[in-house]
């Protein structure tokens, strides 16, 4: 594929973006604008990413052309500093669109750590026009998850403090929690559901649960 060729299809498809973003999240701003008054966050209605996310390494900022966000809410949780906003990904398969939520976590004695649902994988794909990332992860066998988590693809740079984590709280929330992806990088924990938006009604229960997890990797 020529260097002109791919220009040409990541501008057609950064335009198609921009029309479903405007044509369909219109709904979105105002609810989220709304919402950000009553938990007291700053609402951003298309907002970059800033330099300590693109340093963070997140696979799923790697795996898209898009370095902005729309409809994002920031402010602090309980103690906890938040981001939270809408992200299209493309792929090969097309344009998916999921609500991240980023959230404060202290991450040093854990390290990265990537943990996927088996459904969720398969239905992610690279973006065709991106090199793959080079991977220092440590992906935990089978055999090293507990049974009710063997469905998962769970990879860490330090596995033996994962494999800790997961006699405890974590297994439990993973497991509560099997439709989600997390990704642990450079204090900020993100969570998503593939091609999943969140409704305004749902974000502070989606907070809340946030909350709980970084609190679980911290402790």
């Amino acid at each position: 594929m020529t260097i002109v060729l791919s220009v040409l299809i990541v501008f057609l498809l950064s335009g198609t973006i921009g029309t479903l973003l405007y044509l369909t999240q219109d709904e979105a701003g105002k609810s989220r604008r709304q919402l950000a008054q009553q938990i007291d966050a700053e609402y951003q209605g298309y907002a970059a990413l800033d330099r300590e996310l693109r340093a963070a390494g997140f696979d799923l900022f790697h795996h898209s052309q898009i370095r902005h966000g729309r409809h994002q809410l920031r402010g602090h949780w309980h103690g906890r500093a938040y981001k939270i906003m809408d992200y299209p990904v493309i792929a090969a398969s097309g344009i998916s669109q999921q609500t991240l939520i980023l959230i404060e976590c202290d991450s040093k004695h854990v390290g990265k750590l990537k943990a996927t649902p088996a459904k969720n994988h398969q239905s992610r794909q690279l973006d065709q026009f991106i090199d793959p990332q080079p991977d220092a992860f440590i992906r935990l066998k089978t055999s090293e998850l507990p049974p009710s988590l063997r469905q998962w693809k769970i990879a860490a740079i330090k596995p033996h403090a994962v494999r800790i984590k997961l006699n405890g709280n974590f297994s439990h929330w993973l497991e509560q929690h099997d439709t989600v992806s997390i990704e642990l990088s450079d204090a900020f924990l993100l969570i998503y559901r593939p091609d999943s938006l969140l409704l305004a009604d749902n974000i502070s229960s989606a907070l809340a649960l946030a909350k709980d997890l970084a609190d679980i990797l911290e402790t």
